[in-house]
């Protein structure tokens, strides 16, 4: 039988040691492995809400949470100059692969935004379209977690007036 008491403290040096990876997030810069750079690997969240530098994710326009395989994409807006703001609506999603995206995709003529999850990519923008990358995520034993530099945008989206 198994001291519950060293699970525990093995539980515990763990999370510490998790806490610490989450923490050095902010000293990487938050677009770590980039388009030009590798995929990132190295897993900085576990299933459940992400904090980073003590910020829950989930509390943020755009923020992601995470239960088993299925992660959550909240809502968030799109704020365009001085149009009015653009309301996309988040979805919740299991994720089919081991580092894949959410992105928006903006068509800059219609003014409108779609949220794409499950993407094993995020193109380059078009003439007629943005693609703003959110999150990157990594797939292990079945659970879904955020990768390192895998945060790329939280809260809402400032548009100047001309590309809005």
């Amino acid at each position: 039988m198994v001291d519950p008491k060293s699970e525990i403290g093995l539980l515990q040096a763990q999370l510490m040691s998790m806490m610490s990876a989450i923490n050095g997030l902010k000293a990487r810069g938050m677009d770590a492995g980039g388009a030009d750079g590798p995929p990132p690997t190295e897993i900085l969240g576990a299933g459940g809400e992400v904090t980073v530098d003590g910020l829950d994710l989930s509390a943020f326009s755009f923020g992601c949470g995470f239960s088993g395989r299925a992660v959550t994409v909240y809502d968030g807006y799109i704020r365009r100059g001085f149009r009015e703001k653009y309301f996309v609506e988040g979805a919740t999603f299991n994720l089919s692969a081991h580092l894949n995206w959410s992105y928006l995709n903006y068509d800059l003529n219609a003014g409108t935004a779609t949220l794409v999850t499950n993407a094993s990519s995020v193109p380059d923008d078009t003439l007629g379209t943005m693609y703003i990358p959110l999150h990157q995520y990594s797939l292990i034993s079945g659970i879904a977690w955020i990768c390192s530099g895998g945060v790329h945008h939280i809260g809402d989206i400032f548009l100047p007036g001309e590309t809005a």
